[in-house]
């Protein structure tokens, strides 16, 4: 850390990117590290890539939507973003800029910026932000340890997933501490949904597929899905957890089409690697949950090509 640390000290001007379709991780990660940079009196900007999912916009409205902005900054961070691709259109800035840093516990993170810190056996990149913040001596404020404690909840599921462990449990602690409502922010991103959000959810559950004895269990959403019950992909973030929670399920998938993309959504409730699985189709993520764009092919291509993928790893 300490070469990253030198860096964040030396620089002025920072942009802070994270991957597409900012989950609570990403958006909780980058929104402290924002805090911390304008407390040390830094001029920084967090680009997300469009509007961030409803249920996770009681967070904070301090970024900016990316609008094809050419600008250079002297520092980049990456936070939470396993490879380039993952930056989106926003990669234009990190082109443009002048030295980069990558903070990630995607172990397919291959290490693209100039100075990067990658552990795959981190529970989140919040979690990682805040051991970094602690060893610069920050003033953790409770705004911050909200964003940090939504970032490790949203990629544990409040601590049930088994990436979580003893050391995030303690990191959890210590972010109780400070003053702000731990238990609304769980509520507000694990068990708040609008209505039409809640009836797509019933329809999906009413659809589910399922292959491999079992093991594996699907669920799809295209265009008209979506239109009928007036839902944005945006807003579709946790749909993947219904597959999950059938029984008997070890791999859990959620295809959503739009007329701009495909893309796949993979669980694992811990036999399989789906991060594995991710790579075969171009893909990436962890052990237990990954994800993948596949062009804008129809949902029964996507199905086709994922159940060869799942496949290879569940026969093999």
């Amino acid at each position: 850390m300490q070469k990253i640390i030198k860096m964040i000290e030396d620089e002025t001007e920072f942009a802070i990117l994270s991957h597409i379709d900012e989950d609570a991780d990403a958006l909780g990660s980058s929104l402290a590290m924002l805090k911390m940079l304008k407390q040390m009196g830094k001029d920084a900007v967090f680009y997300v890539d469009k509007s961030v999912e409803k249920r996770l916009t009681f967070l904070s409205n301090d970024y900016v939507i990316y609008d094809n902005t050419k600008k250079s900054y002297e520092l980049v961070i990456c936070l939470d973003s396993g490879d380039l691709s993952r930056l989106g259109n926003r990669v234009s800035i990190f082109n443009n800029s002048q030295k980069s840093i990558c903070i990630d516990h995607h172990y397919t993170n291959i290490g693209y910026c100039d100075e990067n810190v990658i552990d795959g056996n981190m529970s989140s990149t919040s979690e990682m932000v805040y051991n970094l913040l602690c060893e610069m001596g920050a003033n953790i404020t409770s705004e911050m340890a909200k964003f940090l404690y939504c970032g490790i909840m949203g990629d544990t599921g409040c601590l049930k997933y088994s990436c979580a462990s003893p050391g995030t449990a303690l990191v959890i602690s210590k972010l109780m501490e400070y003053d702000f409502d731990h238990a609304d922010v769980c509520r507000r991103i694990f068990d708040t949904d609008p209505i039409e959000l809640v009836k797509l959810r019933g329809y999906i559950m009413n659809n589910l597929e399922s292959y491999f004895d079992g093991k594996v269990t699907l669920a799809w959403a295209d265009e008209d899905v979506l239109d009928r019950f007036n839902v944005s992909e945006r807003d579709t973030g946790n749909i993947v957890n219904i597959p999950r929670g059938v029984e008997g399920t070890q791999v859990a998938a959620f295809i959503k089409k739009t007329p701009e993309k495909t893309k796949i959504s993979l669980r694992s409730n811990g036999k399989y690697n789906v991060g594995e699985i991710a790579q075969k189709l171009g893909g990436g993520g962890h052990e237990m949950a990954a994800g993948i764009t596949v062009g804008t092919i129809s949902v029964d291509e996507a199905k086709e090509k994922l159940l060869e993928a799942i496949g290879e790893v569940i026969d093999g």
